[in-house]
């Protein structure tokens, strides 16, 4: 969940109930996970990284995602399917993983996770598609991690 005023993103939450696990932030705030302060890995090296890439439904997106994931995959520790956008940006803001990339994403999927990994010292690069103007391109990382280096 997310409360977005004026375009701005002033709260997230994200839930796990399988391990009962509850990320929340405040615009400003440090963010929290099952009430204990987090922060993104301090991974610098995209070889010690852990990477998730998102694969859209579409075939456009599918063929997107598996490319990136043969190119980006030799060169990281680890690539991850997370199923859960939102999830999986919780993961980059408590340090569990190092970075996401998905080519076709709505942002109601990636707001929560966006001011998590924003508040917790990362980065979230989103890009609106030209052709379609409810869908993003989502880059988010640790910070620490050159954008450059996962695309």
């Amino acid at each position: 969940l997310a409360l977005r005023e004026e375009g701005e993103l002033i709260l997230g939450v994200v839930h796990d109930p399988m391990v009962d696990e509850l990320w929340t932030v405040e615009k400003g705030q440090p963010p929290q996970l099952n009430g204990r302060e987090i922060s993104c890995s301090d991974h610098t090296d995209l070889s010690e990284s852990i990477i998730f890439v998102g694969f859209g439904k579409d075939a456009k997106a599918l063929e997107t995602g598996l490319e990136r994931f043969r190119r980006i995959s030799p060169r990281v520790r680890k690539m991850r399917m997370m199923g859960s956008a939102a999830l999986g940006m919780a993961y980059i803001a408590c340090g569990r993983l190092d970075a996401y990339i998905e080519s076709r994403i709505s942002l109601w999927d990636v707001a929560a996770g966006q001011l998590l990994i924003e508040c917790a010292g990362g980065k979230v690069d989103l890009q609106p598609l030209p052709d379609k103007p409810d869908v993003w391109s989502v880059v988010a990382t640790n910070g620490k991690i050159p954008v450059e280096e996962i695309l």
